[in-house]
């Protein structure tokens, strides 16, 4: 495992910093309006334009998928680029960057396979992701395995170990300790047509428990919640006889019960891309069905359901333009997605850009505004005050090669609450 802190980590470093004051002068005199304004009517969310940092600053290769962990100061990403200089053959590594210190670590180091899909713990200890290289000498048959590596050991350990069928998208909880994967691998004897199906592996006991079991439908991107009891995934089986048009519909499964349940119900139109809020109350994704019977010309649009009321939210409403990719908070109030729609009137040029929407306010705040380039593939972190993201947009003017290169912004939720300093003996 490399860990260097080479020019350009520098340089972000030191834009980190000046940002990081302008974001503090402004959360001060934020902070004060609010107390000095604590009936006013409620605000969209402020993300400074300075305090939206080029993570990635490459002049070839392209840096994508981060993920964030619950702090949002780790920033975890895959790259083809030779950010340290450990990467000159150019395959896609996993890259780990810290935002507090400015240093880049690569965590994959191979001259052939790429390693893609990065997912990563609350604390940052533990990063599990996908790879069809010989990590550890182990794999010569090429397929994508699933590896879990510890970052305050550098050591990789690898978690799936089949000689066919590929194990991708691996989502971690909290602590972790539990990993749900999709694999088309036959893992314990249970998959022998092959078929895409979702598992639960605990990494405390070595023991892979499989999730669906259909003998001819495909099952995709698990999302684990942060407790790891809950696993939300789109699958296109007939559960119960549910979905007889096999459809793709969002699916929720209970570790601690057995049961999965079927969430979405359509004739017509796709449900993907699910994700469960930390608390595992809430789940996000996007669809181009009519649910509310408010998206009756069927475009793609981000959908909100809460798991206590069985109740669906519309998030996004646009007759023009697709919003997707959603990515939920910890306790499902925020929620960001890539969108090329004209939401708050601030795309005309119809590029996918990023927003940000309170459930709680109902109001949309579009982060990234370019009239070339697009972004995509937002993640949140759980308080829902640090986004990172992919973009190919030349955003702060670092990018003219337009490749695509990762970027985090530092946000401040006027709405939240807020108490008033207490005051010492001497007004202090």
């Amino acid at each position: 495992m490399k860990s260097i802190t080479p020019q350009a980590g520098k340089k972000v470093l030191q834009y980190s910093k000046r940002a990081f004051g302008l974001f503090t002068s402004t959360l001060l005199l934020f902070t004060s309006f609010i107390i000095l304004n604590q009936n006013a009517e409620a605000q969209p969310l402020i993300c400074p334009p300075r305090a939206l940092e080029q993570v990635t600053d490459e002049t070839t290769g392209d840096s994508s998928r981060p993920a964030l962990n619950a702090d949002g100061t780790l920033v975890v990403f895959t790259s083809s680029a030779d950010i340290n200089g450990g990467n000159p053959d150019g395959n896609f590594e996993i890259y780990l960057f810290d935002w507090a210190t400015g240093i880049y670590t690569q965590l994959t180091d191979e001259t052939a396979g790429d390693s893609l899909e990065p997912a990563i713990n609350a604390d940052g200890t533990r990063i599990a992701f996908e790879s069809a290289a010989n990590i550890n000498g182990g794999k010569p048959e090429g397929n994508s395995e699933t590896y879990l590596v510890d970052t305050t050991t550098g050591i990789i350990a690898q978690i799936t170990d089949e000689p066919a069928g590929d194990s991708l998208l691996p989502s971690i909880n909290a602590d972790g300790t539990r990993i749900a994967i999709q694999s088309a691998a036959n893992i314990n004897g249970g998959n022998p047509e092959g078929n895409r199906k979702i598992y639960l592996f605990n990494t405390t006991t070595g023991i892979f428990t499989q999730i669906t079991d259909e003998t001819i439908a495909d099952s995709f991107d698990p999302i684990i919640d942060a407790v790891g009891t809950l696993i939300v995934f789109h699958s296109r089986l007939n559960l119960n006889g549910g979905n007889p048009e096999g459809n793709r519909e969002v699916y929720l499964y209970d570790t601690t019960t057995g049961i999965t349940t079927q969430i979405t119900f359509t004739t017509v139109g796709e449900n993907l891309h699910a994700t469960i809020s930390a608390d595992g109350t809430r789940i996000a994704f996007h669809s181009d069905a009519d649910l509310t019977g408010g998206n009756p010309d069927m475009n793609i649009e981000v959908f909100l359901f809460d798991i206590p009321t069985g109740m669906f939210t519309q998030i996004t409403d646009e007759t023009v333009g697709v919003s997707a990719d959603a990515s939920i908070n910890g306790d499902g109030t925020h929620i960001v997605f890539e969108s090329n729609a004209d939401i708050n009137g601030g795309n005309p040029e119809g590029n996918f850009e990023i927003y940000y929407f309170d459930t709680e306010t109902g109001m949309f705040t579009q982060i990234t505004d370019e009239t070339t380039g697009d972004s995509f593939l937002p993640a949140i972190n759980p308080d829902g005050t640090r986004i990172a993201f992919e973009s190919n947009a030349d955003i702060n003017g670092w990018n003219p090669e337009g490749n695509l290169e990762v970027y985090l912004t530092a946000c401040i939720d006027p709405n939240a609450p807020s108490s008033v300093p207490t005051l010492s003996q001497w007004a202090l």
